[in-house]
């Protein structure tokens, strides 16, 4: 089933707190104080045509350098997380940890909650699952160094052997 513009505005009302303007809406001159407008857009509004044309392309290039195929429902997904993060780039304090207004102020990790690192944990799950499925075994987090097994001796003498026995 090949994905609509309807199918990514819902996802996006879906998936994030942005409000999104129709095509429909746009011919008719309604729902003009949303977030994204569809095709044109504000200080502080985004145009959804072109974060969807730019989003399109995200995907396709990381299916392509991943070696791996996005689902329906995982476009839409990625879609709406791209998008997000798209509309809160426009904004020169979107990455901000501490946002200060008439003497109060808030503190936020934007980067651990934005739309890119959403997108960016789908795409690792996908590729995982990519990998597991190609090779049937679960990829490990610890990976080995070729100095594993010879440390240095000066580095090794500082270590007590009991230490290193304990540890096993």
């Amino acid at each position: 089933m090949a994905l609509t513009e309807s199918d990514v505005i819902a996802a996006i009302q879906a998936y994030t707190e942005l409000s999104v303007q129709t095509s429909v809406e746009n011919i008719a001159g309604t729902n003009t104080d949303a977030d994204l407008l569809y095709s044109s857009s504000g200080q502080i509004q985004g145009n959804f045509t072109i974060f969807y044309t730019d989003a399109t392309a995200k995907v396709t290039s990381d299916e392509t350098l991943y070696n791996v195929t996005f689902s329906d429902i995982q476009k839409k997904k990625a879609y709406a997380y791209l998008i997000e993060s798209y509309f809160y780039r426009k904004f020169k304090d979107f990455n901000a940890q501490v946002e200060k207004n008439e003497g109060s102020e808030v503190r936020r990790f934007a980067a651990i909650d934005s739309g890119l690192s959403k997108y960016n944990d789908l795409l690792n799950e996908i590729v995982n699952v990519s990998l597991v499925t190609s090779t049937g075994t679960i990829p490990d987090a610890v990976v080995e160094m070729s100095d594993d097994l010879n440390y240095p001796e000066k580095w090794l003498s500082t270590v007590k052997l009991e230490e290193v026995e304990e540890a096993e």
